[in-house]
């Protein structure tokens, strides 16, 4: 396949034809570039489990997540930023998933609780060990939220599991609720 099918751009006899400026030419490959390159990955990204916790719908190509966006990260506050895109992109390896990159060798349950699988949805929102610790930081995210929306809304929307998952891992998902 030529390169110039690949990102939808015109063929060498039109180019030859009708010769763009540099910077005309600079800026259409540039776009035309990025917009198969985003399409490419959100495709790839519906299909990976893994990036089920990843919020797609504001993704651009050449943009840092918003994870980053925190200028001058003090180092505890860069680790926490690691393991958060970690969790993001399903490469935090818990429990659950040791057990499935092994031929199962590895037992899946939570060695902290010792009552359920280790996945991320265990490990952020039911893990008993976890909950004071959870409960510390859970309630001032839910009062910050339930401050600008209505607790049944509240209720209506974070009813399961997965979507206080996705609210703590990628909150940007719930922008338009808040």
């Amino acid at each position: 396949m030529d390169i110039l099918d690949l990102y939808e751009l015109p063929t060498i006899i039109q180019l030859k034809s009708n010769v763009p400026k540099k910077e005309q030419w600079k800026r259409t490959i540039k776009l035309k570039v990025d917009k198969f390159w985003k399409d490419k990955t959100l495709i790839e990204s519906e299909r990976k489990s893994s990036l089920k916790f990843m919020n797609t719908e504001n993704f651009e190509i050449n943009k840092h997540h918003q994870v980053w966006k925190i200028k001058h990260l003090p180092r505890f506050e860069l680790r926490k930023a690691i393991i958060k895109t970690r969790m993001i992109t399903g490469t935090y390896i818990l429990q659950a998933d040791q057990h499935k990159f092994t031929p199962y060798t590895v037992d899946p349950t939570c060695q902290l609780c010792k009552t359920d699988n280790e996945d991320i949805t265990h490990f952020l929102t039911t893990s008993p060990i976890l909950s004071t610790t959870r409960e510390k930081y859970f309630l001032d995210i839910r009062k910050e939220i339930t401050d600008k929306i209505t607790p049944a809304k509240w209720n209506c929307t974070f009813m399961s599991k997965t979507a206080i998952v996705q609210l703590l891992i990628d909150c940007s998902k719930y922008k338009e609720v808040v």
